[in-house]
């Protein structure tokens, strides 16, 4: 299990969990308008972005995109 924080919520995902799945799981809404559960994740359209922080600075990321990690801190407005 991985541990992180998304806007000041700690959660626990399984490993290999993207970060909007992650959001999604635990009642965290993302806008998004490209992703599918059943399509791949092109990340094209950015409406996903989101500031990850791991301690180096944070970064805007795309959260269908961005496997979840240890330690991170994701916000998401």
């Amino acid at each position: 299990m991985i541990s992180l924080k998304i806007d000041g919520k700690e959660v626990e995902v399984e490993r290999g969990t993207t970060v909007f799945q992650a959001a999604r799981a635990n009642s965290i809404d993302i806008p998004h308008f490209c992703y599918h559960d059943g399509l791949s994740i092109p990340a094209n359209c950015r409406m996903c972005l989101v500031e990850i922080d791991m301690g180096r600075g944070a970064r805007l990321m795309p959260a269908c995109h961005t496997h979840a990690g240890d330690g991170m801190e994701v916000t998401t407005r």
